[in-house]
């Protein structure tokens, strides 16, 4: 059923043209980086879905128009914010039907707008969380939050926060310089922190299954932004062997780290992409 409502969702994003707004995105953090970690603020990545509110409309961070209820953003101000919408860890599929309208509206109780950004304050980021500090509560919104901005002196101090991130089934963390602009597209001074890195290819073919996956899907053919073509079977349910993605749907995959000829090494299925919204 949840693989069903992604591909619905998909559907619909194809609906919608790419967002014009550029919001700034994060790269990937590797131990070999040579970075001061004590210029960094460091916040749990959040696993929902970009928001962006523009001072009047609240959008994904492709352009994807989220349809809330009224009261959901009638008082967020006249300020742009860049956050996430979130009901919780691990809880990233349930939140999908609520904001593609086949849940009942009132389920737009349970989503939480966490703030991480203000991207139109002409501030450095340090300057710009103790804005946010005082600005996020004085809506006086409870779904409305600041996502805690906090700091490390370490890679052991930041591994440690990792830790205890990801074992209460948390995605990540965020490592944003804290003398840095908002930026666009792909930024430097944004990192993500994952325990596995992740990446996303275009469906292009199939392997056929084997041993108790005769006649499904053994593995799906990826082909990757670089041209690099990948196979994933591994993370694959049964229900998806059975009813693949279509052939041109993107898909996400996590791995850990590259072999020596380039290739993402145990690469195994997340998730679908849902283009328009991500």
């Amino acid at each position: 059923m949840r693989y069903f409502l992604q591909k619905m969702l998909l559907c619909l994003m194809f609906l919608y043209p790419v967002f014009a707004d550029s919001l700034q995105h994060g790269k990937y953090f590797h131990e070999d980086m040579d970075i001061d970690l004590t210029k960094y603020y460091v916040s749990e990545k959040l696993d929902g879905f970009r928001g962006y509110w523009n001072g009047k409309e609240l959008h994904s961070k492709t352009g994807y128009p989220y349809n809330p209820p009224k009261w959901f953003t009638e008082k967020l101000g006249d300020k742009p914010l860049d956050g996430e919408l979130w009901i919780g860890r691990d809880k990233f599929e349930e939140i999908i039907p609520i904001l593609n309208g086949t849940n009942n509206v009132e389920d737009w109780h349970k989503v939480n707008y966490m703030i991480f950004d203000m991207p139109a304050e002409d501030m450095i980021f340090k300057e710009r969380v103790k804005y946010m500090e005082e600005y996020i509560p004085s809506l006086k919104l409870p779904y409305v939050q600041m996502i805690p901005q906090n700091r490390v002196a370490s890679i052991n101090e930041l591994k440690k926060v990792l830790d205890n991130v990801v074992v209460q089934k948390g995605e990540g963390l965020m490592l944003h310089h804290e003398d840095a602009f908002y930026g666009s597209g792909r930024v430097n001074h944004l990192l993500k922190v994952k325990k596995y890195d992740e990446s996303k290819g275009q469906v292009i073919a199939y392997k056929p299954g084997k041993g108790k996956y005769k006649g499904m899907v053994g593995a799906l053919v990826l082909k990757l932004e670089d041209g690099m073509i990948v196979n994933i079977g591994s993370g694959l349910s049964d229900e998806m062997r059975k009813n693949p993605p279509k052939k041109g749907e993107m898909v996400a995959f996590i791995y850990n780290g590259l072999t020596k000829h380039g290739k993402p090494r145990f690469a195994r299925y997340k998730r679908m992409r849902l283009s328009a919204m991500e």
